[in-house]
């Protein structure tokens, strides 16, 4: 669950670093250096998710694991918010955030 999480938050980050969605979501025009911070983000969050799935699964199983379930699940939830309710994707990401630093430390 919170390796789901803390994926989708990854992606939604690198998403939000596109100028085109960037700008859709935030009602603003990116600078570089917003750009940058998002993209470094976005890599960040799904370092993170790997980690954890390897840590929780141990090593093979969790890389696996995190590049077929996880990045997948992540992903089509990514989709399908910026699809059906673009607005929500940022505070989802946000509660994802929130939820992984509450679930990771009790091992969820």
């Amino acid at each position: 669950m919170s390796v789901v999480a803390l994926a989708y938050v990854g992606f939604v980050a690198l998403m939000i670093a596109m100028e085109k969605h960037h700008e859709e979501l935030m009602q603003a025009r990116p600078t570089p250096a917003r750009r940058r911070v998002w993209r470094w983000a976005g890599w960040a969050a799904l370092c993170a998710a790997m980690a954890v799935a390897m840590y929780r699964w141990g090593g093979p199983v969790g890389f696996v694991a995190f590049a077929i379930g996880c990045t997948v699940a992540a992903v089509l939830l990514v989709f399908v918010v910026l699809v059906f309710c673009p607005r929500w994707t940022v505070p989802l990401m946000t509660a994802a955030a929130v939820a992984t630093a509450v679930l990771v430390p009790l091992g969820v």
